[in-house]
């Protein structure tokens, strides 16, 4: 039974560094194409400004092209540092590590 969960945080640890590295070698401009697709308008509400563009400016963030992030979604300069932080926490707590208990 240990063996199962060992190996289940070494692959959640894993695939958590995995995710910002691929987002990090794609280019900039990979999400550019297509329709703008939001959350909100799953739900009927359509182009709601907050969530419209938000996968694309935080792709040109990671990527330090902060014009054209601003331009997708001026929210993502607040959005992403809460991604960072919540990435974070989640990485340290396959190692056993604690922090903002709150969160």
């Amino acid at each position: 039974m240990k063996n199962y969960k060992s190996f289940f945080k070494i692959s959640k640890a894993t695939g958590l560094i995995a995710i910002p590295v691929v987002l990090l070698l794609l280019p900039k401009d990979y999400f550019n194409e297509g329709p703008s697709i939001s959350v909100f308008a799953w739900f009927g509400v359509e182009d709601f400004m907050y969530s419209t563009g938000m996968t694309r400016a935080v792709m040109h963030l990671l990527h330090f092209d902060f014009v054209t992030a601003a331009e997708f979604n001026k929210i993502s300069f607040i959005v992403l540092p809460v991604l960072i932080v919540v990435w974070v926490k989640l990485l340290l707590e396959q190692f056993n590590i604690i922090i903002l208990k709150w969160l």
